[in-house]
Formats: C-alpha cells, structure tokens, sequence
C-alpha cells in the first residue's frame, strides 16, 4: 500500500539489513522517511510503504542476476504504474534501473545511484569474466547517461563518471554515506596489557581491501607480534585464506566472518588499529565508523578514502598495493606518542560529525527530493 504522503519511491534490491555499503542508505530511508519514501524491494515482508518481489535466482539467471532483477522490477514498476504514482524514483544502482530506463516512457525523476567504480575501472570488475565486464560497463554507461540525475557517494566518483562516461556534471550529486554518530562510543586506548599488537580489518572484498598485503606488511615487522581481527569475509574466503595466511609468523589471524554493526562497533573498541589498505575505494564507509569510534587508522590514498580522512590528516597513510609502505605507516601509527594519536582521533570524530552525520545529509537529501 502506498503512503498517505509518499511521493518518491526507493527501488532497491539491497535490504535495510545488508552488511554492503548500500544497505546504510536504505536503513537511512526506512528509519528517517517513513511516510516519506516508499521502498520497493525483494523477499521481504509487505508492509505500508513497502513492496516485495518475489525474487528466486538459479544457476542460469544468476550469471546476469542484477539484468534479471531489473527486468521483473521495471514489471512490477509497470504493473503497478508506478512511474505515475510517484513523482520521483531512486534506484539504488544503474544495473537495477536498466529495464525501467530502457523501457519506460514516461520517466521524469528517475536518479540513479552509483555506490562503486567497479565498472568504471578500464577493465571492469575484476571478480567477473570478460563478458559480463563489458555487458555490465555498457549497460551502467547507458543508463547514467539517460537517466535524469546520477547520485554518487563521493566527488571522486563523480569525476570518474564524468570523465568515463562523459556526462553532464550539473546532472551528479555527491551524497555521502552517512552514520549516527551518537551510537559510536569514542574509546581511544591504546590496550598495552597485551602482548600483541590488535589489527581490524573489515572488508567483503579480501582482495580489493588489500588483505594479503597487510598481512605481509605485518609480517615484516619482526619485532612486534600482530592478532589480525578479518571480519566481513564469506565461508567459502576464509577457508580459502585460512590455508594461504597460516599463523606460522609473527601473526595470528583471527576469522569473524560476517557481524552485525552491533558487534562491529565492539570490534573497534576492542582493537587498536583498523587497517583496510585498499586497492580502489570508491568512499571507504568503514573508515567513517572506525573514526566515530576513536580506533586509530591507517589506509590508503586510493579513490575517496582522502575526503573520508581528510587528504591524510585524521588517518596513518600509505601508497596502495605497497607491503614496505604499509609496513611503515603502521609502524609510524605504533611509535607515534599516545597524545598524537589521541588527537588525531578526536579530530577525526569531530571530522565526521560535521560531514558524515546522518543529520547533516539528511538536510541535503530532503533539498535534492524537496521533502
């Protein structure tokens, strides 16, 4: 049933549930715009201001699934009417939106969502073979390119469409992720009753996130002994990594598997370092949460990690793809003195409360949709 008030619908194959970066907006738009926005999603509960797609992937469906999901979407759309209902549409990436664009006449108010550059890097995404590279890259160009306006997650994002695509820039928005801060506690300590040095690493893609370069990194500082905390990784990645990171050294890794933010914001009061050394990021959400809660951070200077961190100044930075880099922007986190890194921290709280807070992009959302 649609809301009294509604007038724009969220179109979204990520639930308020999902551990991806995407699922925050959409728990942002289920918690604050209820009444609002309407959500339309998949295999979930019917509720008011909400619909389902009965959505069943098998193996042959699933090669293209994010094509197949767009295709019984813009039906439902279609079936539903929709497109005239609503004044606005958001869809949560361009793959979703590709059939309802393609296909749908009348489509004044569709936005787009872009939340990554997997398409965008030369080659594509890399976790896919050749031809779904090219299908994907072709299918995301057409539709940020026909759709009326394109909302990324960071400005650099937007000069990579911009660029690859060659689309009008008065047509992208940059909306940043944004968080509660409230529901982080700051806890900065530096846990020196342990032997060990606690290092967090909390990313779905292993190998984007740079993973087996921190653990080599680690590993070459031999006169310090390392508990690597991975959490975010699939079954299948960690018995594959459990064999290839074997604690044989100086560190022992620890698999967590997925967590809920519950369980997450433990993690960083528990660890003193987080340290996602990513190979391309299009924003790095977590390093938004690990600054909420005061755990030191080091990174990269990859993508838009340089707007989450300040161009470096909140966060211990290295060159991607680096082992004696990485090496030495940890060891400059350890050996910095505590007061250092105790303001560092706090800076990078009060940095993310004046351009992360769920407050602050709420007010530019609501001017983008005039709510």
């Amino acid at each position: 049933m649609i809301s009294n008030q509604s007038k724009i619908l969220l179109v979204t194959s990520i639930n308020e549930n999902g551990i991806v970066g995407p699922a925050n907006f959409v728990r942002l738009i289920a918690n604050e715009y209820k009444g609002k926005i309407d959500i339309l999603t998949e295999n979930t509960y019917e509720t008011d201001g909400v619909f389902s797609i009965d959505m069943k992937l098998n193996i042959l469906t699933s090669i293209f699934s994010m094509l197949y999901r767009s295709y019984h979407y813009y039906k439902y759309i279609k079936q539903h009417n929709f497109q005239a209902k609503y004044e606005k549409l958001i869809f949560i990436s361009p793959l979703l939106a590709f059939f309802p664009i393609l296909l749908i006449k009348k489509r004044a108010g569709f936005i787009v969502m872009l939340n990554d550059e997997n398409n965008l890097q030369n080659d594509g995404d890399p976790r896919l073979d050749f031809f779904r590279r090219k299908v994907y890259q072709l299918v995301e160009k057409y539709t940020l390119i026909q759709t009326e306006s394109t909302w990324t997650v960071s400005a650099y994002l937007k000069e990579q469409v911009i660029n690859k695509y060659a689309i009008n820039p008065d047509s992208i928005k940059v909306i940043y992720r944004a968080i509660n801060v409230s529901e982080y506690s700051f806890r900065h300590k530096w846990n020196s009753e342990h032997n060990a040095i606690k290092i967090l690493f909390i990313k779905n893609d292993f190998e984007r996130g740079g993973l087996k370069i921190l653990y080599m990194a680690l590993t070459k500082i031999h006169n310090l002994n390392f508990e690597l905390d991975v959490i975010g990784l699939s079954q299948k990645d960690q018995l594959k990594l459990a064999e290839e990171l074997k604690s044989k050294t100086n560190v022992t890794v620890n698999f967590s598997g997925y967590q809920s933010k519950i369980q997450i914001i433990s993690k960083f009061n528990e660890n003193n370092i987080l340290c996602i050394p990513s190979k391309s990021e299009a924003l790095g959400f977590t390093n938004i949460e690990g600054m909420a809660s005061g755990i030191s951070i080091v990174t990269t200077n990859v993508g838009g990690i340089p707007e989450v961190t300040n161009y470096g100044q909140y966060a211990f930075t290295c060159l991607p793809d680096n082992e004696k880099d990485l090496s030495r922007a940890i060891l400059d986190c350890i050996n910095s003195p505590d007061h250092i890194r105790l303001q560092k921290a706090k800076n990078g709280r009060k940095w993310v409360e004046t351009n992360f807070e769920k407050s602050v992009i709420n007010l530019i959302i609501k001017k983008e949709l005039g709510i």
